[in-house]
């Protein structure tokens, strides 16, 4: 069982999670196999560490080339920050796109008070400013990840 939860936590991109476990699990008087964790974290480890993976679970905000063996990190750095980059730029565009598309709808309600029609007029003006920025970061992100995946076969 401990070489199967240490195998997912690796294949998943976690740190070790050995020291949590030991800590929720001496409420319940349950002694984790440290040893096997750590057979099944180091297993689950060559499953994730791949070029490719790390690649798919960055791009949904996932896992951290980091926590790989030290020989491997810097040819897997660039596909963790390739998209990563583009997946921070798509959250922090929606986001915003969200902030301001309520701001909008909040601007249409009937009875809506002057203090909070000037505030959801300013977040309004902000997104009108902000989101073209936004808008080139994120389109610049999608370019060097399709690029980087053209140049890594990552198609």
């Amino acid at each position: 069982q401990w070489f199967s939860v240490g195998e997912n936590d690796g294949s998943s991109g976690h740190v070790s999670r050995i020291d949590r476990y030991f800590k929720a699990c001496q409420k319940a008087g349950i002694q984790p196999n440290q040893q096997l964790y750590q057979q099944g974290y180091q297993r689950g480890l060559s499953y994730y560490c791949t070029p490719r993976t790390v690649f798919d679970y960055a791009l949904q905000g996932r896992g951290n080339y980091e926590y790989c063996p030290l020989q491997q990190r810097a040819s897997l750095r660039p596909y963790y920050q390739t998209a990563n980059q583009y997946y921070q730029a798509r959250k922090t565009f929606s986001e915003n796109e969200g902030k301001w598309s309520l701001a909008r709808q909040k601007l249409l309600e009937r009875g809506l008070k002057e203090k909070d029609r000037t505030y959801y007029q300013k977040m309004v003006m902000e997104g009108y400013d902000r989101l073209p920025q936004l808008r080139r970061d994120l389109d610049f992100a999608e370019q060097q990840l399709l690029d980087f995946k053209y140049r890594n076969n990552l198609y």
